[in-house]
């Protein structure tokens, strides 16, 4: 019996949740292949994007998931144990050592960007199998933890799935074609991810490109002083805010820009790199950060040393020029992510984990 514990898998959750998602999906593959069976324990609530009837859920009831756990622990001794986040490792780690199952802990990047201590740290140490999403995560988890246990790397996917809601007609009226996107949440609290340096280097771009566009797709508790920035530095009319946005709408924009502009400081994998490659779009990313995993730096997009408007800039006003250069990187993008990043990759990845963590069993 292999038991996933997560903390939530519906749309509106997300990049956690997508990944608990991935994991749902082939768990169901493993066991039709191997005829093991597997059970969700599903934190967050009933939600119609998981029917699968091996799945209970809990509403936010943590004792409850804490008590269906030591229950699997108790009555089927042949159980091994999938946490996709670490904040469930603490109700895990209240279970005597001597009780514990094989388990595998998946953590991602700010989670595990901290000294870890207390339960946090015993589940770490205890797990069979720490499965981190990045080289890039993995390494900032040992600067804070040079104890940090051994781990493995689980790179992510996409679901490639068709989206079900309705595009923005009038959205995509305003913003036209080939301008530059950075897709993601606008967070005061977590400023990492280049929207501040994107709009400072809007100026530079538009000494050479006067027509060019920057639309920001997402939400957030920062927009609106993003906004005001773009109103001060006088390049609002080229920026458009499009706030919250369908996915049918996400996706249209990515068809429809020139390239995907995130120089992220503190993502530990970034998906949308991955949603940008299946679009056959170039990225702009980081050279130090996690994207160096994801995009090869002259083959599916231009990698910056620093996050600085200048470097944005640069980037951004090469590819804004040069349209075979667009179509060369999107193209070796396109064929990467389905070389390396699709979901029949992640399929066999993930699954020979699990090969690995249920011969751990007693």
């Amino acid at each position: 019996m292999i038991v996933h514990v997560s903390t939530g898998s519906s749309y509106d959750a997300g990049g956690v949740a997508l990944v608990s998602r991935l994991i749902n999906r082939s768990l169901a593959d493993y066991s039709e292949k191997t005829d093991i069976p597997y059970r969700i324990l599903d934190l967050g609530a009933p939600h119609p994007h998981l029917t699968d009837p091996n799945a209970v859920f809990f509403s936010g009831n943590k004792v409850g998931l804490g008590l269906a756990m030591y229950r699997w622990h108790l009555t089927r001794p042949d159980s091994v144990f999938i946490l996709s986040h670490i904040g469930i490792s603490r109700a895990y780690a209240l279970i005597p050592s001597d009780w514990q199952h094989p388990s595998a802990l998946i953590f991602y990047g700010i989670d595990a960007w901290k000294k870890m201590t207390g339960l946090r740290k015993r589940m770490l140490n205890d797990a069979q199998l720490v499965l981190s999403i990045s080289e890039f995560t993995l390494d900032r988890a040992r600067h804070f933890n040079p104890d940090f246990p051994d781990a493995k790397i689980l790179h992510l996917s996409l679901e490639e799935r068709a989206p079900t809601d309705e595009v923005d007609l009038a959205l995509l009226e305003q913003v036209g074609k080939d301008f530059l996107l950075i897709v993601g949440r606008m967070a005061a609290s977590q400023q990492h991810k280049g929207h501040d340096q994107l709009i400072e280097a809007m100026p530079i771009i538009l000494r050479q490109c006067p027509r060019a566009q920057l639309v920001i797709a997402g939400k957030g508790d920062d927009m609106t002083r993003l906004q005001e920035k773009a109103v001060s530095l006088n390049v609002a009319e080229n920026v458009i805010f499009t706030g919250f946005i369908s996915e049918a709408t996400r996706d249209a924009l990515y068809n429809r820009c020139r390239a995907l502009v995130m120089p992220s400081t503190g993502d530990g994998f970034g998906l949308v790199y991955l949603e940008a490659m299946t679009y056959k779009k170039p990225c702009i990313a980081l050279k130090n950060g996690s994207a160096r995993e994801v995009v090869v730096d002259g083959e599916a997009g231009i990698l910056i040393d620093e996050q600085s408007a200048e470097a944005i800039a640069e980037a951004a006003l090469t590819l804004l020029k040069d349209d075979a250069l667009c179509q060369r990187l999107g193209e070796a993008g396109y064929q990467r992510y389905h070389n390396t990043f699709s979901w029949p990759m992640f399929n066999a990845r993930f699954q020979g984990y699990m090969d690995e963590l249920l011969s751990a069993r007693r």
